[in-house]
């Protein structure tokens, strides 16, 4: 996993008032939390926190938070877990950083990438993917940040199941290996219609005798 430094202030508000005004001053206010520790309200600045994440890995990145008290300086491993931002996407509120061992294996859900066209689909079929994250075990810096699936060869009516996959050495599924990512199903035919028998109209036909 990508790893990339960025530094934060420390914050002793936590009101709106004083959020807002971190935000008008170009920053987000943001907190570090963890197991053992007692959670660390910083604020980092906008454009340093969008190059971080301007990448192939998005925010599946290991960030190494240098976070200034003062004259002191300390440094916190972490792992983004959420971005709280605007309905149109553009400003950003609130941000959360997960304080991570290097160490210590940890829990991430992994996007699931579909590649190539299969041959299913090729001949009419319609794929269906069923999975989009896997949520798997590694320590921070073996986490895969995608899982890549290669469908090529799937024919019609053939499916991809967390089994099928191989995952990178020292990374461990958490579902179930039975639970289906992808089928092709088979095209949809046109079910042909039966002419209805013509209705002899009235009066017409044979007479009694």
């Amino acid at each position: 996993m990508h790893q990339v430094n960025l530094k934060a202030k420390m914050r002793d508000n936590t009101g709106k008032n004083f959020c807002k005004k971190v935000r008008q001053a170009g920053g987000v206010p943001a907190v570090i939390y963890g197991n053992k520790m007692e959670n660390v309200l910083v604020s980092v600045d906008t454009s340093e926190f969008v190059k971080a994440i301007t990448s192939s890995a998005g925010t599946r990145i290991i960030v190494n938070l240098n976070v200034e008290s003062g004259k002191e300086t300390k440094e916190y491993t972490t792992m983004i877990s959420e971005i709280q931002k605007d309905v149109f996407q553009k400003k950003y509120f609130h941000i959360d950083f997960h304080k991570v061992s290097l160490d210590e294996k940890t829990h991430s859900d992994v996007p699931v990438t579909l590649r190539g066209e299969s041959k299913g689909v090729k001949n009419g079929g319609m794929l269906d993917q069923l999975i989009w994250r896997i949520q798997v075990e590694a320590l921070p810096l073996d986490l895969p940040e995608k899982i890549e699936i290669d469908i090529t060869n799937l024919e019609e009516g053939q499916s991809i199941s967390v089994k099928d996959i191989v995952l990178p050495e020292g990374v461990h599924s958490l579902v179930d290996a039975s639970e289906m990512i992808a089928i092709v199903h088979a095209p949809k035919v046109a079910r042909e219609e039966t002419p209805a028998e013509p209705v002899a109209a009235a009066g017409k036909g044979k007479g009694k005798k």
